[in-house]
């Protein structure tokens, strides 16, 4: 029924970010455990977002051949070997090497999902609810993400091997796995070609709408802190309170939205998302830092929001929303490089106002669309 394929996206993306954001709070004991410098250890993060982008590039042969719903379950199935081999590279091999073979298929299981969930909601939603389904679906990373580092804070807690927690973590998505295992496709995105061509323009538009505005997300979910701390000169926990701050506006927006449509326009909405963070961000960077974290209420709805209004617009949604995904790859693939090269250059100040020019080029766009 329509009600599995929600509950089996919901969990999906809810596992996604759970895995995805273990891994901050694990950082430093792998770098502990394996004996590395800072600069190599970078590539955890920066070998699983290359190859998320390289599957979201090669989306239209997977997706022919699998279709989402196979491909979702296949890229459950990959987090759980991802998981197991990663706590097993310390254990057992004492093997960097095999840790960052872990991290590419990480990679893997999270290009597919950036793709498949959206497809699989974009089917199975109508245009009462498709604005509901989508931001409830981003909540689940929303409440990942904000579940993630408590859990991890306990196990270093109570002294657990974090090695063996990977591995007891890899229960959750094979048990999700096997209770999905027989889930029907959806037919979605079987055939590569559309009744229309959609235009070069409305691609490369729609691309960097989305991927700038998820790259403002990032840069100010992982650099806020290490912000406040050396610019503003905060302290690390006041700091790190608003960071959590900021992820618990996030979550917040993106559940309010779940439950409560607004009566307006969905152009419109994400419009004055745009125009808040805009505001928030750049009285964040030229008043009081203690705007930035509001900046997590006003982007929360967009994506969701951005999917839903793909979704009701263009009757080739389908070949977009992988296209779209394709450029959300690229710049979380490219945003940290793009950042380290500013800020050696204008410094960490300097670097910040990427996000004000990032979002302004969004604002800019979107009031070409209609």
């Amino acid at each position: 029924m329509r009600s599995s394929y929600i509950i089996f996206s919901f969990l999906s993306l809810f596992i996604f970010g759970l895995i995805d954001n273990a891994r901050g709070p694990i950082y430093p004991k792998v770098i502990e455990a394996f004996g590395i410098s800072n600069s190599l250890s970078s590539w955890i993060f920066t070998l699983t977002s290359l190859v998320s982008f390289l599957i979201t590039l090669a989306s239209p042969w997977w997706l022919k051949r699998m279709g989402a719903v196979k491909a979702s379950k296949a890229a459950i199935a990959f987090h759980g070997l991802a998981l197991i081999v990663m706590g097993a590279s310390s254990i057992y091999a004492q093997s960097f090497s095999l840790f960052l073979v872990a991290s590419a298929i990480l990679g893997i299981a999270m290009g597919i999902q950036s793709v498949t969930l959206n497809l699989i909601i974009s089917r199975v939603s109508t245009p009462l609810n498709g604005r509901k389904l989508f931001s409830g679906l981003h909540a689940m990373y929303g409440a990942a993400s904000f579940c993630a580092p408590l859990i991890i804070g306990l196990v270093f807690r109570y002294e657990f091997s974090w090695q063996i927690f990977l591995i007891f973590l890899a229960l959750v998505p094979l048990g999700h796995f096997f209770f999905f295992k027989d889930l029907a496709p959806l037919g979605i995105a079987q055939k590569v070609e559309v009744e229309k061509p959609v235009a070069g323009s409305t691609i490369v538009k729609l691309g960097i709408i989305f991927s700038f505005y998820i790259a403002t997300e990032i840069l100010l979910s992982s650099r806020l802190v290490v912000y406040m701390y050396q610019v503003e000169k905060l302290d690390i926990d006041l700091a790190s309170m608003l960071l959590t701050a900021f992820f618990v506006l996030l979550l917040g927006g993106r559940l309010l939205f779940s439950f409560y449509s607004v009566p307006i326009k969905t152009l419109t909405l994400l419009r004055i998302s745009v125009g808040a963070t805009l505001t928030f961000y750049i009285l964040g960077l030229l008043v009081s830092p203690y705007f930035l974290p509001l900046t997590g209420l006003s982007i929360s709805y967009f994506f969701p929001y951005g999917m839903d209004y793909i979704k009701n617009t263009y009757k080739e949604a389908e070949a977009i929303i992988p296209k779209v995904m394709m450029f959300v790859g690229a710049m979380i693939a490219g945003m940290h490089a793009i950042f380290g090269v500013v800020s050696d250059l204008y410094g960490l100040y300097g670097a910040m106002w990427l996000g004000v020019g990032f979002t302004s080029v969004v604002f800019v766009l979107l009031a070409l669309l209609k």
